[in-house]
């Protein structure tokens, strides 16, 4: 009898300690929410890709606990509840457009656009539920994190809900929280130009205004103020607005790579700048000189007719062919251009190192893959007799434990290593494949060479 009275006091202690333990999902404070673009999103124990507790689908409820929560990886994860289930999931599956997270708001916005569309889904093929007129008042239920460039603008999205009970997503480069009418310069003019810096700039909030804060509205939410152009830079404007005779010109920038970083947004007086609509003509006048014409030419259309000559650099590639008459060169660090038959040519991009894979006179381009908070793929670019083409990619983000993958050239052919973030000598964690080039395809050798 002893013995059965202490095994139940045991039982009773672990379900008191289980019970104290136990989180209760509902009383959970949520900061906001996710909307999923696909089905089986796994949801993680922990922030480390192990086990996986749970999976969400397309229109399954999923509030977020906690964001950008790091891991040992340098990797980000939001903390999330579905159904009963606490987990994590990585902030990847935002990058891969899988889902979007919305933080949570109680906020108005007055809409900018002449009629702005609401969505079923945050994106532009998503169905339209109604659409709200230019001034009208919604609430703000929630803002995405992802910033993505719609038109001449850079923001999120927002779900929103109307006077007649619309709910659903727009766009918020088209909303502003500000109310007064006059504070977003609503009929400032659409124009297209170009505007060379003064010495000494004085950037404003507003046409006439006081000068920019750091805390005044930009793309990324606010402004990094030492980026704003100084004197002699030259910044594209969209937008122009004239106030008791003087015309002021706003300029604007968000870094939009992946998600939105670093982003500014001002007014200048033409005072302080000169303006110019046609950049190319304006500066291949000024700085022209030092340059083979026909050359400017061919970057200038592949600049889509805004080729800055002023920044313009050119330098020597040092890319070999097999067949003769080929030179080559770099633009501005990245963009390659070859001249034949004294006609020049784009090629495409430069990426990565110089080797030659096979041993046959022409050289190749490859590139490793690394992932931490941000990642970039690992590829192997071709010379394909009048441009470069990529002919092998693979991103990290397909082997969650190896996240680097290193590409290195053996005797004419190739090894993709798949190592873990920390690399042990002794055990040797590389996973390598073996692939060969002919014909321009990289194709994989079922076994070691």
């Amino acid at each position: 009898m002893r013995i059965i009275l202490i095994i139940l006091c045991i039982l009773q202690l672990i379900l008191a300690v289980s019970c104290k333990n136990r989180v209760n999902v509902v009383e959970l404070p949520k900061v906001g929410e996710f909307y999923i673009y696909k089905n089986d999103i796994p949801i993680y124990e922990n922030p480390d890709r192990g086990k996986v507790i749970d999976k969400a689908n397309l229109g399954e409820k999923v509030e977020i606990v906690e964001a950008k929560i790091p891991d040992k990886v340098k990797g980000f994860w939001y903390k999330a509840v579905h159904g009963g289930n606490i987990g994590y999931i990585p902030l990847m599956e935002e990058k891969n457009k899988n889902l979007v997270a919305f933080i949570y708001k109680n906020e108005k916005g007055r809409i900018l656009a002449s009629s702005l569309r609401i969505r079923e889904t945050p994106d532009l093929k998503g169905k339209v539920l109604g659409a709200v007129p230019k001034g009208t008042i919604v609430d703000i239920l929630s803002q995405g994190l992802v910033y993505e460039k719609i038109d001449d603008k850079y923001d999120t999205w927002m779900k929103i809900k109307t006077t007649e009970g619309i709910t659903g997503y727009s766009y918020a480069g088209y909303i502003t929280k500000d109310l007064n009418a006059d504070s977003d310069v609503p009929n400032a003019e659409h124009i297209i130009g170009f505007v060379e810096v003064k010495d000494n700039p004085h950037y404003l909030v507003l046409p006439a205004g006081r000068e920019v804060l750091a805390s005044d509205p930009a793309p990324c939410g606010y402004n990094v103020l030492h980026l704003l152009p100084n004197s002699g830079d030259m910044h594209k404007t969209l937008f122009k607005y004239s106030v008791k005779g003087i015309t002021y010109y706003k300029i604007e920038y968000a870094n939009d790579s992946l998600g939105c970083y670093d982003s500014y947004r001002a007014w200048i007086s033409e005072k302080e700048v000169v303006f110019v609509e046609d950049i190319y003509k304006y500066t291949l006048e000024k700085y022209g000189s030092k340059f083979n014409k026909k050359f400017l030419d061919v970057i200038n259309k592949n600049e889509k007719g805004e080729l800055n000559v002023k920044t313009l650099e050119i330098e020597p590639f040092s890319f070999k062919i097999k067949e003769g008459g080929y030179t080559f060169y770099q633009v501005n660090g990245h963009q390659i251009y070859y001249k034949f038959r004294d006609t020049y040519h784009y090629a495409g991009f430069f990426n990565g190192k110089i080797v030659d894979i096979n041993g046959d006179g022409t050289d190749e381009m490859i590139s490793d893959g690394f992932c931490a908070c941000l990642c970039s793929e690992a590829s192997v670019t071709v010379w394909n007799g009048n441009k470069f083409e990529k002919v092998f990619s693979e991103d990290p983000l397909l082997y969650p434990i190896d996240g680097h993958l290193n590409l290195e050239v053996g005797n004419k052919f190739i090894i993709l290593k798949k190592s873990s973030y920390s690399y042990d000598t002794k055990t040797n964690l590389y996973s390598e494949t073996y692939y060969e080039l002919k014909d321009n395809k990289l194709l994989p050798l079922k076994k070691k060479p």
